[in-house]
């Protein structure tokens, strides 16, 4: 049986998230290893995500056994002050162009944070998350835009496989990193 994509609907699926982003955590995987294993960044609790969830659905892949082995988070724009630690990414959206306007005079969402389980990374589950996610975002949202840290060189390739263009770059007290934009089919001229 392969992987399928589901939406986390309940408490059980934010907590699986939780437990997936905890063993996935910038603290938790070895420095040395940033580069080529990825890493996630944020960490979050599942109120938040229940949040997010009343917005935007948040897309999960669950392995044949049901368990969830990979998600990502769609961070409706209305939330932007739910998680402060993200401020600086938004003040980007501020002054960052795409297409020659400022991300934030586009209608978009964003990417808050994507992460596949080592054991299914590989088998385009990444793309299929994003795309599921853009599908549901429903056709009036433009693009899907992230950041990425410029030493998570794994996810860097990945989404700019999957067509994120970079849009600008910035450090906050933390990280360097790479804005990205992903026009969704609204987005087209």
């Amino acid at each position: 049986m392969s992987p399928r994509l589901d939406i986390a609907r309940t408490r059980a699926d934010f907590e699986a998230i939780i437990a997936l982003q905890r063993s996935n955590h910038a603290n938790e995987v070895a420095p040395d290893r940033h580069g080529t294993d990825g890493f996630v960044y944020a960490r979050h609790e599942p109120e938040l995500l229940q949040r997010f969830a009343a917005y935007l659905p948040q897309v999960i892949v669950r392995d044949p056994d049901g368990q969830i082995v990979g998600y990502t988070l769609a961070m409706p724009v209305q939330l932007r002050d739910s998680v402060p630690e993200l401020t600086p990414m938004f003040e980007q959206f501020e002054r960052l162009p795409y297409r020659g306007r400022p991300i934030s005079q586009w209608t978009y969402f964003v990417g808050g944070q994507i992460c596949v389980a080592p054991a299914w990374r590989g088998k385009g589950l990444l793309a299929a998350l994003y795309s599921e996610s853009a599908r549901l975002a429903g056709s009036t949202m433009q693009l899907c835009v992230t950041e990425v840290a410029l030493r998570n060189e794994v996810s860097l390739r990945a989404h700019h496989r999957l067509g994120f263009l970079p849009v600008g770059r910035y450090r906050d007290d933390h990280e360097q990193w790479e804005v990205l934009a992903w026009p969704l089919p609204a987005a087209a001229p």
